[in-house]
């Protein structure tokens, strides 16, 4: 549960920061070909991409406490881990042979 909970974090940050840089670079390429000039398009164009890297390490990091914070202290384990408890049966069949298997619900 917890790696699914970490995984789903971390996966959706990476789409955002993704999409934030693919769109930035993007823009970057429209404003030089076609020349647009405004303070929107200035700043896109002057978006330093070293600086950006800080601030995405930076949210990965923070993205990671929370979610480790939010794990730990709002005790997801305890709510949900009890929904698919994992057991063991054991089964003798006919002739005296007997196997066991572990699966959850």
């Amino acid at each position: 549960m917890r790696k699914i909970f970490y995984n789903v974090v971390i996966t959706g940050l990476s789409v955002a920061v993704a999409l934030a840089i693919g769109t930035i670079e993007l823009l970057q390429v429209f404003i030089r070909a076609l020349g647009v000039e405004g303070p929107f398009f200035e700043r896109i164009a002057a978006v330093d991409f070293g600086l950006l890297g800080y601030v995405i390490v930076s949210v990965l990091l923070a993205a990671w406490g929370l979610s480790a914070a939010i794990w730990k202290f709002g005790r997801i384990e305890e709510r949900y881990g009890h929904l698919h408890p994992v057991h063991t049966h054991v089964h003798t069949h006919d002739g005296g042979v007997s196997h066991s298997h572990t699966h959850s619900h």
